[in-house]
C-alpha cells in the first residue's frame, strides 16, 4: 500500500470513528432537550404584542388559545379606542397603529390569539380586586369596542356595555393575583403560555404625578387631591352607565369652573355637591392649577390628574425588588411551567420604570430565565439598544 492509499485509509477510518462515536453522542446530547425559549426585550410594552403576533406567524405560537402570564404594575387591560376587526390582522404594522400600552392585551384577544390572561401584580397595584373575571369583548352599535365587565376600570371610561348590545364578541378569562400567589391554586393553562414581564413591577413611577411635581405641586398636595377624587370616595351611582355619565360630567364641570367666567360654573356646583365634591375640594384643585405654567393645556392638566389619581406609584427598596425576583425564580424553577415565549418590557421611556431599576434588574432577570429554562434565545427589539442605559 503506497503512501497515498494509507492517507485515504486513515481519512476514511477517522470519518468512520467520527460518525460512529461523535454523531451519536451529539444526538444523545440533544435527545429530549426542548428547543431554546425565545426571550425578547422591548422598550414600550405594547411592542410585545407585535412579537406575539410574529411568533404565531413563525409557528412558535399557535394563532388561537394562547395564555398570557402578565407580571406588571398595571393590568394593561384597556379597551382599544380604534375599530379593530375581529380575527387575524392582514398587516401587523397597521394593526399595531391602533393599540397602545394600555390596550395591547385586549387587542391580542381581538385577533383570537389570546383567550386567558393572568395579571400577577405587586402589592401596591390594585386597579382590579384579586379574583377571576369572565367577560366578552365586542362591538357596540356604533362600531366602538366595549366589554361587559362593569368594574370602574371600564365603567369610568365608558368602555362598558351590556352583553346583549355587543356583536362579534370574543370570550376572555382574566385572573388577578399577587405576584407571590400560590400558582398551583390557579387552573392550568389549556394551551401554550407567553411569560410577559414589565420591569415596572419592581418599582414604578406615576407619570401624571411626576408631571404635576415638575409643575410645582408638592407630593402632599397631589396625595390630598388623589385621595379626595378617587372613585371610591365620590358619591357615584352603582349603575355602570350612570356612573360613567357622572364621571364625564364631573370632569366637564370642573373644567368649566377653571376656565369659564364665574357665572358659568354656578350651574355646576349643585351637581358637584351631589357627588360629594365640596367648596374646599374645588379650592384645592383651583390652587393646584394656579401653580402650573399658564400655557399648560387644560386637557393635559386633567389627564395628569387622572393618572395621578388612578395609577400606582411606588419606589421600591432593594429588599422589595429582591423579593419579587426570588418569587419569579422560585416559580420558574419549580418545574411545572415552561413558557413558549418570553417578552420583557423596559417601560423606561414612558415614565414608568425608574432607569436605575431597569439597569439593575434586567440582567438579573435574564440570568434567572437562563437558569430556569436552560437554553434561551435572547433577542432585542430592533428599536432598542441591547443594554439598558441610565
Amino acid at each position: 500500500m503506497d503512501t497515498g492509499q494509507k492517507i485515504v485509509v486513515r481519512i476514511a477510518w477517522g470519518a468512520f470513528v467520527f460518525l460512529a462515536l461523535g454523531l451519536p453522542a451529539l444526538a444523545l446530547g440533544d435527545a429530549g432537550r426542548p428547543p431554546p425559549v425565545e426571550v425578547i426585550v422591548c422598550g414600550g410594552h405594547d411592542q410585545a404584542l407585535a412579537h406575539w403576533l410574529a411568533a404565531a406567524q413563525r409557528g412558535v405560537l399557535p394563532r388561537r388559545g394562547v395564555g398570557i402570564l402578565h407580571y406588571d404594575a398595571h393590568p394593561d387591560m384597556g379597551v382599544p379606542d380604534t375599530a379593530l376587526s375581529r380575527g387575524w390582522p392582514a398587516d401587523i404594522n397597521d394593526f399595531m397603529a391602533g393599540v397602545n400600552i394600555a390596550t395591547f392585551q385586549l387587542a391580542a384577544v381581538r385577533t383570537g390569539l389570546v383567550d386567558r390572561i393572568i395579571w400577577l401584580r405587586p402589592p401596591w397595584a390594585e386597579q382590579f380586586k384579586d379574583g377571576r373575571y369572565a367577560f366578552h369583548l365586542g362591538e357596540s352599535a356604533d362600531g366602538t369596542l366595549k366589554v361587559n365587565q362593569d368594574s370602574d376600570y371600564y365603567a369610568a371610561n365608558g368602555a362598558w356595555a351590556p352583553l346583549a348590545t355587543l356583536r362579534h364578541t370574543t370570550a376572555l378569562i382574566f385572573e388577578v393575583a399577587r405576584y407571590d400567589a400560590d400558582m398551583a391554586r390557579l387552573a392550568p393553562f389549556a394551551g401554550p403560555v407567553v411569560l410577559d414581564i414589565d420591569l415596572d413591577i419592581f418599582s414604578t413611577f406615576n407619570p401624571g404625578a411626576e408631571a404635576l411635581r415638575r409643575a410645582g405641586l408638592t407630593q402632599a398636595e397631589i396625595d390630598d387631591i388623589a385621595e379626595r377624587f378617587s372613585l371610591e370616595n365620590l358619591w357615584l351611582s352603582k349603575n355602570p352607565k350612570k356612573r360613567n355619565e357622572e364621571i364625564r360630567d364631573l370632569k366637564a364641570d370642573i373644567a368649566s369652573l377653571l376656565t369659564g367666567p364665574w357665572y358659568a360654573g354656578l350651574a355646576a356646583l349643585p351637581r358637584l355637591f351631589r357627588l360629594g365634591v365640596g367648596p374646599r375640594d374645588l379650592y384645592k384643585v383651583y390652587a393646584a392649577v394656579e401653580k402650573m405654567p399658564p400655557e399648560t393645556p387644560l386637557d393635559t392638566i386633567i389627564t395628569n390628574f387622572e393618572y395621578a389619581i388612578g395609577l400606582p406609584e411606588h419606589l421600591s427598596s432593594q429588599a422589595e425588588i429582591d423579593r419579587i425576583l426570588e418569587a419569579m425564580d422560585t416559580f420558574l424553577t419549580s418545574g411545572g411551567f415552561r413558557p413558549a415565549l418570553v417578552t420583557i418590557a423596559r417601560s423606561v421611556e414612558g415614565g414608568y420604570t425608574p432607569p436605575e431599576v431597569c439597569a439593575r434588574v434586567e440582567k438579573r432577570l435574564i440570568r434567572i430565565l437562563r437558569n430556569a429554562l436552560g437554553r434561551i434565545a435572547l433577542r432585542y427589539d430592533r428599536m432598542l439598544a441591547s443594554e439598558p442605559t441610565l
